[in-house]
């Protein structure tokens, strides 16, 4: 005797797969048991020349940002609090100008936070 087939829908597909990556139980995914967080889930406050990331997470960040987070150590260290980013006239129609952003909204672009108005004008350029 053959046991019937079962074919399931791409939902249901795309369901048991998560199921199997993240290893949760029935109960978890109905929300009657807690699901555990890791301890470094938490995003520690921003202190100046501190990394930004957890160490074990800095080799995965594409090539420009790693640039910036070296960049973002050294310019710490040597005292700067802020960065001036140049507004062409062409950018927003009102004349050359500059935008100061501070390091600490650092923070929130490399958890993908929160941003900060300037800091989302200057990425938007």
């Amino acid at each position: 005797m053959v046991p019937p087939l079962v074919v399931l829908l791409k939902e249901d597909e795309a369901t048991a797969e998560y199921v199997k990556e993240t290893n949760l139980t029935k109960a978890q995914l109905l929300g009657h048991e807690k699901i555990p967080v890791h301890q470094g889930a938490g995003r520690n406050p921003f202190v100046m020349g501190e990394p930004l990331m957890w160490p074990e997470l800095i080799d995965t960040l594409p090539t420009r940002m790693h640039e910036f987070y070296k960049w973002y150590l050294k310019a710490s260290t040597e005292g700067y609090i802020m960065i001036a980013a140049r507004i062409k006239h062409t950018h927003f129609y009102q004349g050359m100008d500059d935008i100061w952003i501070d390091f600490d909204h650092f923070l929130f672009l490399f958890h993908q936070d929160a941003l900060d108005k300037s800091l989302v004008s200057v990425w938007s350029m």
